[in-house]
């Protein structure tokens, strides 16, 4: 059976106007293509079918350089690598393309996670611990840092030291180009922190929620495409619940 795809594309009219077309069905080896595209009043020689045209065309007519794919469901695929070959060690997880880069360990495995480069690099980090108050709860902290290895030292530290004793796991988000600034850290930190409060699968124990700090247009862009792609990737690991 002929293979088909559905595409985004121009139709090229013998007049050599572009015209817009929503789907197109292509079959391979096909001496004609069908498509679907809005009302064009026949111009074509379409037959109308409510609201649409069925058009049947000559490939040659269509503008092969304005040809999109348009998949139908669009997967991920996530990279984890368990570094000491057990699952609840540590271990690291990426997405394909995308800059960002998560390392995770248990607390008893703090040593070997600070001695990874991720945690010398501005980024954000969340703390996880089990809730006393709630059976199968959650307890949280998020923050940031220009060297996350720093600041996860200094929760390491007992509570008389100003440390954090409710956690046994650790979550350090940076970038692998290296190009989150402290700026960026803050910004991811506050919408992580509101979209934590929001989802309230967690109790955090947060004492503030910093406000966003301003971001070129672009930059926020990119910090928001930051977030959509750790939502993907966390939920995967170890000891975090979505």
């Amino acid at each position: 059976m002929p293979g088909r795809l559905l595409a985004l594309c121009v139709l090229r009219s013998q007049s050599g106007k572009l015209i817009p077309v929503i789907r197109c069905v292509l079959r391979r080896h096909a001496r004609t293509v069908l498509l679907r595209m809005p009302v064009l009043r026949n111009r074509l020689g379409g037959r109308q079918l409510g609201s649409h045209a069925t058009i049947r065309a000559k490939p040659a007519l269509i503008a092969p350089a304005a040809l999109v794919c348009l998949p139908v469901s669009v997967g991920k695929s996530i990279r984890l690598y368990l570094a000491d070959g057990t699952p609840g060690g540590l271990l690291t997880a990426e997405i394909m393309n995308w800059t960002g880069h998560v390392v995770a360990a248990p607390r008893s495995d703090l040593a070997a996670l600070l001695k990874r480069p991720e945690t010398s690099r501005t980024g954000i980090y969340v703390l996880l611990g089990d809730d006393p108050e709630s059976l199968g709860g959650t307890l949280a902290y998020i923050g940031e840092g220009d060297e996350v290895r720093t600041r996860l030292q200094q929760h390491a530290r007992d509570e008389e030291q100003g440390g954090k004793d409710f956690w046994d796991r650790a979550i350090v988000l940076t970038s692998k180009d290296a190009n989150l600034t402290k700026a960026h850290a803050r910004y991811l930190e506050s919408r992580c922190i509101a979209l934590a409060q929001h989802a309230r699968r967690a109790r955090l124990i947060n004492g503030t929620a910093p406000p966003l700090p301003p971001l070129p247009e672009a930059d926020e862009s990119d910090m928001e495409y930051f977030i959509a792609q750790a939502a993907i990737i966390l939920p995967v690991l170890p000891g975090f619940r979505s």
